[in-house]
């Protein structure tokens, strides 16, 4: 959900980074929508009172010219200061037009793309996780897309998969690494991508003894569509529960 107002009161030293505070703002905001926000200066003597909260850890706080200039970088425009103290300030600011949505993404992608090359599902994040080296983690980015992704699986309304299809399903999750439960999951949508989809394919020629294009597959990435692509293929036949 988006809304016309989000209201932050002293709560960006509570963010590794300033800027990702306003960043969550921005997120949360509709199109031209207002942030109202009161914070701590640099230099305010209320800092070692936060400190004290926080265990002693002196928190980040930016001064006015980088507070400013943070809510730029952010999306932010129509800046406007409505008090200051040495302490604190409270600014005003807006929520460009132009700010960049899962939807409107979607969209974009849409109007450019074959649908075999867009992916299912688009989800943001304030940032990026880092590991000790500044890299990007991507443990921890895995482990938060495979939850998503477990979440947004369909279900599968007949229940079990059918005895036909359980072959298949064991080389797709041998691939995946995780439970395959229904037939018209995609297999991007649970966590596959190119290079695991070349690996399907192999396990699957290994396997079950059938080959796939790659073109083909991507049209159909599902369980269902998979089987349907071999049976076409006149490769495999599934009948008495054998695929």
């Amino acid at each position: 959900s988006q809304y016309d107002v989000v209201i932050s009161f002293a709560a960006l030293h509570s963010y590794a980074q300033p800027g990702d505070g306003l960043n969550l703002a921005h997120a949360l905001l509709k199109p031209q929508g207002r942030l109202l926000l009161a914070d701590l200066l640099r230099d305010s003597p209320l800092r070692l009172v936060s400190a004290a909260l926080l265990d002693g850890r002196a928190p980040v706080l930016p001064d006015a010219a980088e507070l400013v200039r943070l809510l730029g970088q952010s999306g932010f425009s129509h800046l406007e200061c409505l008090w200051q103290n040495p302490a604190m300030l409270l600014l005003s600011a807006r929520a460009a037009d132009e700010s960049l949505t899962a939807e409107s993404l979607d969209q974009w992608l849409q109007q450019r793309l074959p649908q075999a090359m867009r992916p299912e599902h688009l989800w943001s994040v304030p940032r990026l996780t880092l590991n000790v080296n500044g890299k990007i983690d991507r443990a921890r980015l895995h482990a938060s897309l495979s939850d998503a992704l477990q979440r947004r699986q369909p279900n599968n309304e007949d229940g079990e998969l059918s005895a036909e299809l359980q072959p298949l399903a064991a080389c797709w999750e041998a691939i995946l690494g995780r439970p395959v439960r229904s037939a018209q999951a995609s297999f991007f949508s649970l966590g596959g991508d190119s290079l695991l989809a070349t690996r399907l394919l192999a396990s699957v020629r290994e396997q079950l003894g059938a080959s796939l294009r790659m073109s083909d597959f991507y049209l159909q990435p599902t369980l269902a569509g998979m089987a349907a692509l071999l049976v076409h293929s006149g490769e495999v036949a599934i009948e008495e529960g054998v695929l």
